[in-house]
C-alpha cells in the first residue's frame, strides 16, 4: 500500500470526533498500540506472566497464597520461579517461549479472565 493511501486513511482528531457524533448508532472498534494498555490499567504482558505462573505455582499450594500475592517483591517471584524450574515443565524466566507458553497453555483460562476484567458501558469497555 501506498503512502498516501495509509494518509489517507488517518483522520485528524476533530474530525474523528465529529464522525463519531454523527454516527452514534454505528459500532466502533478501535485497535491501539502496545503501550496503549498499560495506560488504561491492563496489566502488562510481563504482569500476566508472573499472575499465570503465581496461580500455577498456587494450585499445589493453596495454603500459600497470601504469602504469595505481592508479585512485586523480587523474593516472591525467584521462590515461584526457583518452584517452576525444578519441575522442568515450564519455560525458564525470560525465555522469548515464556508468554507463548502459558497464553497457549493456559489461552482458555486468560482469556475468560480477561473478559471478566472488561466491563461494557455506554459504547466503552472499561477495565476492572
Amino acid at each position: 500500500m501506498s503512502r498516501s493511501a495509509v494518509d489517507n486513511r488517518v483522520l485528524p482528531l476533530d474530525a474523528l470526533v465529529r464522525s463519531m457524533g454523527i454516527n452514534k448508532s454505528t459500532p466502533h472498534l478501535f485497535f491501539l498500540g502496545a503501550g496503549a494498555s498499560i495506560s488504561s490499567g491492563i496489566p502488562s504482558a510481563e504482569r500476566c506472566i508472573w499472575k499465570w505462573k503465581r496461580n500455577i505455582f498456587l494450585t499445589p499450594n493453596p495454603e500459600l497464597e497470601e504469602q504469595f500475592s505481592e508479585l512485586s517483591l523480587v523474593g516472591v517471584r525467584q521462590r515461584i520461579q526457583r518452584w517452576l524450574d525444578q519441575r522442568s515443565t515450564y519455560p525458564r524466566e525470560g525465555s522469548p517461549d515464556e508468554y507463548g507458553y502459558n497464553g497457549s497453555f493456559l489461552e482458555r483460562d486468560r482469556r475468560n479472565a480477561a473478559q471478566g476484567r472488561l466491563t461494557h458501558t455506554h459504547g466503552r469497555f472499561l477495565f476492572r
